[in-house]
Formats: structure tokens, sequence, C-alpha cells
């Protein structure tokens, strides 16, 4: 018998230039033969045709996607909720398709991954856990067993996530905040850096900050990321 080819390599192109993380995940996939980067996509004209990272700015996101309709993309707009959930909002009306990341180094056995999810170098995901469309988890964050992470989160570095924990859509979790076993923060919560969560509310648009008893429902210096 003829030997096997390998499958043909995904074109992929990143939504936004302000996410240097990406690379790290992307080179090796590229290098393994699973994904051609083809380069960046920013609606911001005046990154149109430099050349970050060895890859070039290709243009806004109507502009390549009306020219490659083959592109795949991974979306990492994640400083503000708000943004992210726009961009989100004109990818699915342009029909564009996401694609999975997920750096070799991560086991994600037993585990559902969304499309368009990114899952860095370093992260640990426990059995029986769920992660949403579109979701970016950092580098050596932990996640712990049966938890439900939902669309289109960002989940910053060094975050520790006990089990059977419930994060809602679009929530923005800061870089090494720790959240309690069976917790559960409703869609578009914010969490501050190094935050220590203990929540069952489920409300919309909770933030917390460092102390695990400090909460508040309204808008807060969070109120540029949700």
């Amino acid at each position: 018998m003829p030997p096997c080819s390998k499958a043909h390599k995904k074109d992929v192109v990143v939504i936004g230039c302000g996410f240097p993380d990406i690379v790290r995940s992307l080179f090796p996939l590229e290098q393994r033969g699973d994904i051609q980067w083809r380069g960046w996509v920013d609606d911001n004209p005046n990154l149109a045709g430099k050349v970050v990272f060895d890859r070039p700015v290709l243009g806004g996101i109507v502009e390549v996607f009306q020219s490659f309709p083959q592109y795949e993309y991974i979306n990492t707009v994640g400083l503000s909720a708000k943004r992210r959930h726009a961009v989100h909002q004109k990818l699915i009306q342009l029909g564009c398709r996401a694609v999975k990341i997920v750096h070799p180094s991560v086991d994600t056995k037993f585990c559902e991954i969304g499309d368009g999810a990114l899952i860095s170098s370093g992260v640990h995901i426990e059995p029986n856990t769920s992660i949403g469309f579109g979701t970016m988890v950092l580098p050596n964050t932990t996640i712990g067993h049966d938890c439900v992470i939902g669309e289109n989160c960002f989940i910053a570095s060094g975050v520790n996530i006990g089990g059977n924990v419930e994060i809602g859509d679009f929530s923005w979790i800061g870089a090494a905040t720790v959240i309690h076993p069976r917790s559960r923060l409703g869609p578009w919560s914010a969490t501050s850096q190094g935050a220590n969560v203990i929540c069952k509310s489920n409300a919309v648009r909770d933030t917390f900050f460092e102390s695990p008893t400090k909460r508040t429902g309204q808008k807060s210096r969070f109120s540029d990321f949700n």
C-alpha cells in the first residue's frame, strides 16, 4: 500500500497584532506541519504591510477574508471583552472559520476544547473539563477537573482554577488569580491580578479583587475589560 499522506495544512491567520504570546504556540505547530501561518489580520490601517515576528500584516478583517475565504483564524483580541465580542460578531457575520490552537506540550485527553480556542504552553487541564469556543488560556495556568469554561474568555498566565468551577462567556481572568473549587462566575465577569475568588452567584458582570470576600457587581476599574 502507498504511504499515507499528511493531511493538508490549515492556512491560519491571527486576528490582532497586539498579542505576541501566540507566537510560541504557532511556530511549533507550523514546524510539525499542522498549519501554515499566513500572517496577521488587523483593522488598524497603519499596520497594513508591516512585518511582525516574521509574518506580514495582511490587512483588515473584511479585506483579508474576502480575498482568502479559505483562511481559518485565531482571535487574539483579549484586552477588552467588549472589543473581543465586536470582533467575534464581525467574524461570525462574514462566515469565517475558527481554528483551534493547542500547544504540543499540553495534554487535552478526556477534555473538550472548542474551535477557536488557544491553549498555550505549560497549561495543565484535568479530565472532564470543557473549554468553550474562542477562549484563550495563557501559559502556566492550571484548570481542575470537571470545569466548564465558557466561550471567548480570556484567562491570563499563572491562573489556578479549582475543580468543578464554572466561568461564563466573555469573562476576563487576571494573571495569578485563584478560583476556588465549585465557584460559579457569571458571563462577563472579571478578576484583578492575584484575585482570590470564592463565589457561587453566577451574576453577570461580577468583578473580583484580591480578597475572597471583596466583590462588586458594579462597573469599576475593570469597566474597560467588561
